[in-house]
């Protein structure tokens, strides 16, 4: 559990089509303006980026960006405060191959203590080490459900759910969160993960 080799988080650079244009731009940030909905933000800090991105220094790009800088800072400091907390492990393993392991299935327990800017691992109530982390959401992927971390050397995929997206929890706490977590960011095939509880 949480032992994969070194993996950074490569964050990547957003480059617009070549036939983007003015009209584009305005139609974009029209339509970025008009959605307000919280499962909106994602697609709203998009279209900001872009039209932004086309011409930083007319007056419409300066609101974009300003307006996508307040998205950016609101999206990150929900997500920072969403993963605080202790988290108790309840499953690891490649989703679709195998069983994978439980606390049942090992007897052993282990959880996560999440602070502003660490990761402290407890192994059957002992602390076993102490990981570093920050944020690494790219600039032009803003309210996604799922979000990356640098911890340590390693790059995590998380996404916090109110039930597990498996049934990795025979019996989930009532009210329970859970933080799954892809130990490989981006990979999509017999990826190594884990899932946490937090319960109420």
């Amino acid at each position: 559990m949480l032992g994969q080799s070194a993996r950074p988080c490569i964050t990547g650079r957003f480059i617009l089509p070549e036939d983007y244009s003015a009209k584009d731009a305005k139609t974009d940030f029209q339509h970025a303006l008009s959605l307000n909905e919280a499962d909106s933000t994602w697609k709203k800090a998009d279209l900001l980026y872009y039209v932004a991105l086309f011409d930083s220094t007319s007056h419409m790009g300066r609101v974009a960006k300003a307006e996508w800088l307040r998205l950016r800072e609101t999206y990150l400091s929900k997500i920072s405060e969403a993963i605080l907390g202790e988290w108790h492990w309840v499953w690891s393993g490649s989703i679709g191959y195998g069983p994978g392991k439980t606390p049942k299935s090992c007897e052993c327990t282990q959880k996560m203590v999440i602070s502003k800017d660490s990761i402290v691992i407890y192994s059957n109530g002992m602390p076993e080490k102490a990981i570093a982390y920050q944020f690494a959401v790219p600039d032009y992927s803003l309210g996604n459900h799922t979000f990356r971390i640098q911890a340590g050397d390693q790059c995590w995929g998380l996404s916090i759910d109110p039930k597990s997206f498996n049934t990795f929890a025979p019996d989930p706490s009532p009210g329970a969160t859970f933080l799954n977590i892809n130990l490989f960011s981006g990979c999509v095939c017999g990826c190594p993960h884990e899932s946490y509880e937090r319960r109420p």
